[in-house]
Parts: C-alpha cells; structure tokens; sequence
C-alpha cells in the first residue's frame, strides 16, 4: 500500500518537473530567478484568498492615522505617549490578522524549497574530479 506522504510528494515532483524542465536551458541564476518569481506570485495570490483583507485594509488605515498623528502631536508628551500605545495596539492587530495567512502559506513554501534543494542542492561529482 503507497503511503499518502508518497504521493503527495509523487504529485509535487511532477508539478515542479512541469515548471522546471522548460527552464533548464537558462542555467541555474536564470532558472531559479525565474521560479522564484513564479513562486512568489503563486504566494502573494494565496495570501490574498486567506486572509480576511477588509480587516487588513482598515487596521492598515487606522494604522497610517496614528502615525499622522503623531506627526501632529509630537509637543504634546502625555498625547504623544497615548498615541504611541494605539500604534503598538493597532500594530498588534495588524499581525493578528497576517498571522493566519503566514502559517498557511508555511505549507506551500516548504514544499517549495524542499523542490528546489532537490534540483538545486547538491551536484554529483563528475569522473575525475575531485570532492570539494
């Protein structure tokens, strides 16, 4: 009986494979220039999709506020320091709300770097050639 962690990791290889075999020719910079990019939007359009982005868009603009005020207020000590505490409070929600999203993007990036240590890692020592 195949393990599921066996064919989940039969799936990903293929995926990866799709993505990396048309790829080669540019060398391994370019390559992995490339990849990086794709990943990184692949990331940037989940993050979209899990978190909860009218929460981010307002605690981001309450946010922006306080540090206007501050700006503003910077004479007057005792509203200065108020103002310091609602920016580390709305800061505190603000990751709150990214929290989430981070640790559900954790699984696709491993996966993903666990791919390109596989093509990327390591390279076999060629007939003569001595170890590094």
């Amino acid at each position: 009986m195949i393990s599921v962690a066996a064919i989940v990791n039969a799936v990903v290889s293929f995926l990866f494979r799709v993505v990396y075999t048309p790829l080669k020719w540019l060398g391994p910079f370019w390559s992995l220039f490339v990849i990086s990019g794709l990943a990184g939007l692949l990331l940037v359009w989940i993050f979209g999709k899990v978190s909860n982005q009218d929460a981010i868009t307002r605690t981001r603009n309450r946010l922006s506020a306080e540090l206007i005020a501050l700006r503003l207020f910077k004479d007057d000590l005792r509203v200065f320091f108020g103002i310091q505490a609602q920016v580390l409070a709305w800061t505190f929600k603000y990751l709150r709300y990214s929290l989430v999203p981070m640790l559900i993007l954790m699984v696709p990036t491993i996966i993903i770097l666990i791919q390109l240590n596989l093509h990327y890692g390591a390279r076999p020592l060629r007939a003569g050639a001595a170890p590094e």
